[in-house]
């Protein structure tokens, strides 16, 4: 089978001139799971969303691996539902 029968012709694609915001954005905005990164024609890279987490975990390990504790503390003194 073609590699063209299952890939999405002109996929959308940025740079590696663009900021993890706008890969997030363009991400979430268009329900892209795979961003293809090019540059001068030519593909550098492919950011898929357990990159960004990878990443934003080994940046700010505290704030993320404290999260689940400080949700399930908020939920148990929730009042009602």
């Amino acid at each position: 089978q073609p590699v063209s029968a299952v890939m999405t012709r002109n996929p959308f694609t940025l740079t590696s001139n663009n900021t993890l915001f706008d890969v997030i954005r363009s991400m979430h905005e268009g329900g892209i799971r795979r961003l293809p990164i090019v540059d001068s024609g030519d593909s550098v890279s492919i950011i898929d969303v357990k990159d960004i987490m990878h990443f934003l975990v080994e940046l700010f390990p505290e704030a993320i691996y404290n999260q689940a504790a400080n949700a399930q503390l908020i939920a148990r003194n929730r009042e009602g539902a």
